[in-house]
This record gives structure tokens, C-alpha cells and sequence, in this order.
């Protein structure tokens, strides 16, 4: 995975946000999902800390673009557009896997999303656990799993909470509990 320090990242970061206000909006948010992703991910084997840290930062660029209101679930796949022109192929899949728990082909099909039809679901162990965190940061507070399940429950219904409880299950499967 690339290698991009975690001052590269948040300078990258600045570097597209059309004003110092949104750049500050938007770092409250990802500092929080960083460290929830980082906490994570040192107690899961395997997993590329230093890449967790620099993508939890980059997840959402795409919001520059497209912020939270009408047609925002198209932030993740211009923070990917963004990503590949800077030269972060792995960055860039964080971007368009984050959203939810990922977003299927059938989702898009079924939901008429603006989205390209594809599968944007997290693969690696870094685009889960970075997945994971987004959606236990509500702004800048963590929250716990059961307002991730009630939040998911009340905006997308029951087969959306099944996966969420999928994924929680999955990273807690990795962490090196003790």
C-alpha cells in the first residue's frame, strides 16, 4: 500500500478543501474517524497501521466536492477521482468503499443511486476497519455499536443492520482480544 505520512496526508487534505472553514469542519471528523480506525487496528494482526492512519484522514475528500445534503453519496467516488489523480490507488478505494458498509451493485441497481454500477464494498482488512470507525464517528463524537444499528435501522431498515452487525462481528473477530 502507498506509503503517505500522516502531515502529507492532512496537507494533501488542505490542499483541495475550497476554504479554511471546510477544511476544519471536515478535520474534526477525520481526526476522530482516525483515531477510532488507529485504535482498531493496532490490535489486529496483519493490518498496515500507517496506511489506516493517512486513508482514515483522505476517507472523506470527496466531500469538498459533494457535502453532507442532496447528492452526497457521491462524495466517496470523487475522493477516489481525487485519490487516483494524486497518485493513491489504495487511498482512492477507501474513498469508495467507506459509505455505509459498503455499497453493492445491487444496492445502486435497487436504490437508483448516482453511482456508477459497480460493487464499492471494503476488501482489505484496512477499507473494513476504516468503514467500521466512520460509522461509530457521529461529527466528531464516537459513538457505540447499538447507535451505529439504530441509526442504520431508522434510515435503511433491517437488511442494512444485518450488515452492520456482520461487519462488527468481523472486526472484532480480528482484534487480538486477550
Amino acid at each position: 500500500m502507498e506509503k503517505l505520512s500522516e502531515q502529507q496526508a492532512l496537507a494533501l487534505l488542505r490542499r483541495h478543501a475550497p476554504s479554511e472553514a471546510s477544511y476544519d469542519l471536515l478535520l474534526r471528523h477525520v481526526q476522530t474517524v482516525k483515531e477510532v480506525a488507529v485504535r482498531i487496528a493496532r490490535q489486529c494482526p496483519g493490518v498496515d497501521v500507517d496506511f489506516v492512519r493517512s486513508a482514515a484522514l483522505l476517507h472523506d475528500i470527496g466531500r469538498f466536492r459533494y457535502p453532507p445534503g442532496k447528492g452526497s453519496i457521491r462524495h466517496g467516488i470523487e475522493g477516489g477521482k481525487m485519490l487516483r489523480k494524486e497518485g493513491l490507488p489504495a487511498h482512492a478505494r477507501v474513498c469508495e468503499t467507506h459509505i455505509g458498509v459498503g455499497i453493492s451493485r445491487e444496492d445502486i441497481e435497487k436504490q437508483g443511486l448516482p453511482l456508477p454500477k459497480e460493487d464499492f464494498l471494503p476488501q482489505t482488512k484496512e477499507e473494513v476497519i476504516i468503514s467500521y470507525a466512520d460509522n461509530l464517528v457521529a461529527y466528531d463524537v464516537e459513538k457505540d455499536i447499538d447507535y451505529v444499528i439504530d441509526r442504520f435501522r431508522k434510515e435503511l431498515g433491517e437488511e442494512y443492520v444485518r450488515r452492520v452487525k456482520d461487519q462488527h462481528r468481523l472486526v472484532r473477530g480480528w482484534m487480538d482480544v486477550r
